[in-house]
């Protein structure tokens, strides 16, 4: 009888094991389902931003070359919504919406030609040395001594 007991008590704790054992691995496969739906959601949004750059023939280099262009701006203040607090402040201060239209035009102005100017420097011509030409200059460490 005691045998019994000890048997069915083993038994128990085995199928304990095997329960904790299916647990584990059904919550692996959770986990491993909630990461691939992420992916997939990932996946989706690049091949979406995919399609737009392809429609606007426009690649990630150039777009992330261009600056960001706001409606107003005001130093380091700037917005495309002409109620954000900031205008509404400046505004009651006796400052004009269209000077601030007017700065937000120039800035991006200049960025622009920042970019543009990019890149158009003239190029040095090589130095003499770098042809492999010898010059006297390079055989002496010190001034004047030949």
């Amino acid at each position: 009888m005691d045998d019994d007991i000890g048997k069915q008590i083993k038994e128990a704790k085995e199928a304990i094991a095997e329960q904790k054992k299916a647990i584990a691995k059904l919550e692996a496969r959770a986990a491993i389902r909630k990461q691939t739906a992420k992916l997939d959601t990932i996946t989706q949004v690049r091949a979406e931003i995919a399609e737009v750059y392809k429609k606007y023939k426009i690649s990630p280099a150039e777009l992330k070359a261009y600056p960001v262009s706001y409606k107003f701006r005001n130093g380091r203040n700037r917005s495309n919504d002409e109620n954000a607090d900031w205008i509404q402040k400046y505004i009651s201060g006796g400052g004009k919406l269209a000077d601030l239209a007017n700065n937000a035009t120039q800035h991006d102005l200049n960025e622009l030609n920042k970019l543009n100017k990019k890149g158009s420097r003239k190029k040095r011509a090589p130095k003499a040395a770098a042809s492999g030409e010898f010059s006297p200059k390079q055989a002496s460490g010190s001034k004047g001594a030949a």
